[in-house]
């Protein structure tokens, strides 16, 4: 089993993968109030896997300290995110997600 790499993967990632920054910074600037907000607005917890096509991530630091909270939605970085600012973005990767679903089908 590879474990000692959180980036190798045996199966394929989720259609939409949230990586949120949990380092010192972000937790200074509201990140864990966003971690609930995330959770409750998906339905998925972070670190557990993914489920729904989407999987939660903790980060320890995205290097956006001075604009935390950060984080990244597949592989695209986002800084200074709020609740409504995230639900935009997970709404925009979700359709976004779903477009390339039917061009690869």
């Amino acid at each position: 089993m590879i474990t000692y790499y959180h980036h190798f993967r045996s199966a394929p990632p989720a259609r939409v993968t949230v990586q949120l920054c949990r380092a010192e910074a972000c937790r200074s600037m509201g990140t864990e109030t966003l971690k609930e907000h995330i959770e409750g607005h998906t339905g998925c917890r972070f670190d557990s896997g993914h489920a729904e096509d989407t999987e939660l991530e903790s980060v320890f630091c995205l290097g956006q300290c001075a604009l935390s909270p950060s984080m990244m939605i597949n592989g695209e970085l986002h800084a200074k995110v709020t609740p409504a600012k995230f639900d935009r973005l997970y709404a925009a990767a979700q359709a976004k997600a779903g477009d390339n679903a039917e061009v690869t089908a």
